[in-house]
């Protein structure tokens, strides 16, 4: 049993740590390999990369990006179905286009300011669906009120007015939630 142990700090960027971790699991396939071809009594010598805490650190931000897009397109789907089902579908394609754009604001801003694939980036786009979420839909709901000629203004004037409850709710929600998350 071997061991060789390196501390390198990298700083709040994962890409460093993902690419030491690669150059790792690399160079043990690579002694793997010559251990298979050189040495044919001594199967049972493997060299592996083994780090608890920091290669499952490193294993989740490697996943991450993956993970934020199969959140938001799962996140899109769930929120248009639900919608179909409650609300005329231009309205519901308008609410799930409205999800989309926070959405894409969201990973464009990140992109231009430099921030990274991590847990907080990962929650930031899951919250920022769920808030979006909450303030269009009772903004579309509402909107079919008024009469049929009405013009879309007009009717768009009723439903900000129709909908101050629950806008409210969701406010006092996404405060509660807000306040929580900031504990951890």
């Amino acid at each position: 049993l071997c061991s060789i142990t390196g501390v390198e700090y990298s700083g709040g960027s994962s890409l460093l740590r993902i690419n030491a971790m690669k150059a790792y699991r690399s160079l043990a396939a690579t002694i793997n390999s010559n251990y298979t071809q050189a040495c044919s009594p001594c199967d049972e010598t493997r060299v592996t990369f083994f780090s608890r805490e920091w290669a499952f650190k490193t294993g989740l931000d490697e996943e991450l990006p993956s993970l934020c897009w199969r959140t938001v397109g799962f996140a899109l789907l769930a929120v248009g179905l639900a919608l179909v089902l409650a609300l005329p579908f231009h309205r519901a394609l308008a609410s799930v286009i409205n999800v989309f754009l926070v959405v894409f604001a969201l990973l464009g801003f990140m992109g231009c300011v430099g921030i990274t694939y991590n847990l907080i980036s990962y929650c930031t786009i899951t919250i920022a669906i769920g808030f979006s979420v909450v303030y269009i839909v009772p903004l579309m709901h509402f909107s079919v009120l008024g009469e049929p000629d009405d013009r879309i203004g007009a009717r768009f004037s009723k439903a900000i007015q129709a909908c101050g409850y629950d806008v409210l709710h969701g406010s006092t929600a996404t405060i509660v939630g807000a306040v929580l998350l900031g504990f951890s």
